[in-house]
């Protein structure tokens, strides 16, 4: 009943999720040793919560977390969290709006971390885990926001050669990245994205640039003081291109790569000739996209 719940979209639904799961732990208490709610029981609620659009959701996950923590503490095996219950309420605090949210996903990636140096195997963070954590700081925009996502990503990069398993930054990592850095305002944003792109590309097939990756290193591009960056975005849109047309449809250009190209054009200032500069090349990508088959 609690699945059924927690997979229904219908308004109401964590909670009444959560009253279930209450229930069932007043009965246990109660004497009725097969009526005993476990690891799944619980993660199901989180991930409930987790699921919904409510105000104070990822606060209600956290809070049932705990809960099975501290049941675990007190002797109840079978209420140990697992890196699923840790994921499932990093990533409703990466869906939350609520201030400080990227702050308390990345709290309870240090927790995961403390707990599996004391022994929590079943706790060990995964990719998961951290991409989770990046995306909360790269949807934010809190001031420092696109560092603490890099700092992240760096720190994946570490684990994974030491030789750590499950810590292998991949395309969404990299790309969520430099996507942070296209929301910061930071006057060198641009070399940060292409030193994360430059990384990204180092990793190989693990994490090979997707039309994502290219259009969100276009987007930071766009939003920079760099010269000609008309023209430089203009370049990229061609290599894209050029790479879908070598079978790697994967970064074929979208409406959002041209609408990333339009907004570098839209945006350069200087001089009335780079300003024309960028008009032409504005000019240029309106009469591509027209062409380009859909």
């Amino acid at each position: 009943v609690i699945n059924a719940w927690a997979r229904s979209r219908e308004k109401g639904a964590a909670q009444r999720a959560e009253a279930i799961l209450e229930h069932m732990e007043q009965l246990h208490q109660q004497g009725h040793e097969d009526i005993r709610p476990n690891v799944i029981s619980y993660s199901a609620v989180i991930n409930a919560w987790a699921k919904s659009r409510e105000n104070g959701a990822a606060q209600r996950a956290e809070a049932i977390l705990n809960h099975m923590l501290k049941l675990h503490e007190s002797g109840r095996e079978e209420c140990r969290p697992s890196v699923r219950s840790f994921n499932t309420v990093i990533d409703a605090w990466a869906r939350s709006r609520d201030n400080g949210a990227p702050k308390r996903a990345e709290a309870l990636l240090e927790k995961m971390e403390t707990l599996y140096s004391q022994g929590y195997e079943d706790v060990r963070p995964n990719v998961i885990s951290y991409s989770a954590v990046i995306n909360a700081w790269a949807k934010s925009r809190e001031k420092g926001a696109a560092q603490r996502a890099e700092a992240i990503l760096n720190h994946m990069l570490k684990l994974h050669e030491s030789g750590r398993e499950g810590c292998c930054p991949n395309r969404k990592s990299f790309t969520a990245v430099i996507a942070a850095w296209a929301r910061s305002r930071d006057k060198n944003a641009y070399e940060h994205a292409k030193r994360v792109f430059g990384q990204m590309q180092e990793m190989g097939q693990a994490a090979e640039p997707n039309v994502m990756t290219y259009t969100s290193l276009i987007n930071v591009l766009a939003v920079s003081f760099v010269p000609d960056k008309a023209e430089k975005a203009f370049n990229m849109l061609l290599e894209m291109d050029t790479m879908a047309a070598k079978e790697n449809r994967n970064v074929a250009p979208d409406v959002f790569t041209y609408g990333a190209v339009m907004k570098a054009c839209a945006r350069t200032s200087g001089n009335q000739e780079s300003k024309r500069k960028a008009l032409r090349v504005a000019l240029g990508v309106f009469d591509k996209l027209r062409r380009t088959p859909h």
